[in-house]
């Protein structure tokens, strides 16, 4: 029997990763997450997890972060060890979220160099390869929103600051040898803007 588990309702402040979940059956919602390394990050085996109606707020690295893990395909009981599943990450939603201001928090400085290609900070990253094995599909990421507040005046030392340069690489990163493979990756419904490199390192329309 499968005992669902609900991670909801809380305030994560200075927190290197504010959820990280390695488990299935679970559910991410209402939680605030503010001047963070990673927001909300599932992988090594998250099935059937949803990430929605939360807040992060000033990441440094990634709002929400969908991994592959360590790669093994499911074993049968022997030697007196239980049987082990499939290890993947597949059946995940990623809804109705906000990322704020990323690329703004204490430790943006270490991450974020303008010029430079790469992906930090990137709003949703999205990884699914592990020893050659695809470990992420059928996700659904609908309705999330990214905002920041340097185009409309930040308060510094008391004073309003305009900063319309983003602070990010991208809004979505996807690494390119899971993209190729993932047949069962839907967006619908998402504001995303453009960071320094663009929207997205693959193609969104899918």
């Amino acid at each position: 029997m499968v005992t669902p588990l609900l991670v909801d309702g809380n305030s994560i402040v200075h927190a290197a990763q504010g959820v990280d979940v390695h488990a299935d059956f679970v559910t991410v919602s209402r939680n605030e997450i503010s001047v963070c390394h990673s927001g909300i990050k599932t992988m090594h085996g998250g099935r059937h997890v949803m990430i929605v109606n939360n807040l992060v707020d000033r990441a440094d690295d990634e709002g929400i972060y969908l991994g592959a893990g360590n790669a093994h395909h499911a074993e049968p009981a022997r030697e007196g060890k239980p049987a082990k599943p499939e290890n993947t990450n597949h059946g995940c939603l990623v809804a109705k979220n906000i990322i704020t201001d990323l690329g703004r928090g204490l430790e943006a400085w270490a991450l974020w160099k303008p010029g430079v290609p790469g992906n930090s900070p990137v709003g949703i990253k999205i990884a699914g390869i592990s020893n050659g094995q695809l470990l992420r599909d059928d996700l659904v990421i609908s309705g999330n929103l990214i905002y920041d507040s340097g185009p409309d005046g930040l308060m510094e030392d008391g004073q309003v600051i305009f900063d319309r340069q983003p602070h990010f690489k991208y809004a979505v990163w996807i690494e390119p040898e899971a993209a190729a493979q993932m047949k069962h990756l839907r967006f619908s419904g998402n504001l995303f803007p453009p960071g320094e490199l663009g929207v997205s390192n693959v193609e969104l329309n899918r």
